[in-house]
């Protein structure tokens, strides 16, 4: 294996930032004529390398973040809990699963950084044990209860639990944005800062410019049309989350 080791000079810090479900240009424009050009002009400009034809690794989060973090492919897994187990202790299970305790984390660590973890989107409610500091944390979610979750699908307590969901969701969402690009002012090592932003991702509960959006698909029942608001569009809705995810 490699051999990490300090310079003399304080090595750069690292920012990993993922936005969840964000469209490369042509699929945003192919699927929703949206042309985000001026965008990624833009990152292209301040020196940024945009991928012109990526794809991801996995259909889900946790497992190509899993993937990228541990810097290998985890097909090996379905030899040790079948290739049609739906269980994800192996990836997010805290003391031993492959995301919370990365390889990639684990380098840094080795070099000398910190580790800064934005628990905006908690992965199937995994964590970073591996982190020093947990920032913008949604903290207890009732959606997380199973007692109350039961109550919500089948009460009008539910729309409640939703609002509630989503406003917590938008105060951790903006708190990473905010808080992002100076969180290595905590420390005077170099830091590795590693953000899951669900952005564009839904529930859409964001217009263009930040003001607050009240999904039209209840987050409680499925995504089948007959359970939408009248007049709620989807890829407009996303598009939206995409224009403001830019402007952050």
């Amino acid at each position: 294996p490699h051999e990490f080791s300090l310079s003399e000079e304080k090595p750069p810090d690292v920012y990993y930032l993922i936005v969840d479900e964000y469209g490369r240009n042509d699929a945003l424009l192919e699927y929703n004529n949206f042309d985000n050009s001026e965008f990624t002009n833009f990152l292209t400009q301040k020196g940024f390398h945009v991928a012109k034809n990526s794809f991801s690794n996995y259909p889900t989060s946790v497992h190509s973040i899993t993937s990228t973090m541990n810097m290998r492919y985890i097909n090996f897994l379905s030899d040790e809990v079948g290739e049609k187990a739906r269980i994800y202790k192996p990836l997010n299970e805290k003391t031993y699963g492959l995301l919370p305790n990365n390889q990639v984390i684990k380098n840094f660590k080795d070099m000398g950084y910190k580790m800064i973890n934005f628990n905006t989107f908690a992965t199937h409610g995994h964590e970073l044990p591996l982190a020093d500091l947990g920032l913008c944390d949604r903290g207890a979610n009732l959606l997380d209860n199973k007692l109350f979750d039961t109550i919500s699908r089948t009460t009008i307590f539910g729309y409640f639990v939703e609002r509630l969901w989503e406003d917590e969701m938008r105060k951790s969402t903006m708190c990473s944005f905010e808080k992002f690009s100076s969180v290595e002012e905590n420390f005077e090592e170099p830091v590795f800062v590693f953000a899951h932003v669900p952005m564009p991702h839904p529930p859409y509960i964001f217009g263009p410019n930040g003001e607050p959006i009240t999904p039209g698909t209840p987050l409680l029942l499925t995504a089948n049309p007959e359970h939408r608001v009248s007049g709620w569009d989807e890829k407009q809705q996303y598009i939206q989350q995409v224009q403001f995810s830019n402007k952050m």
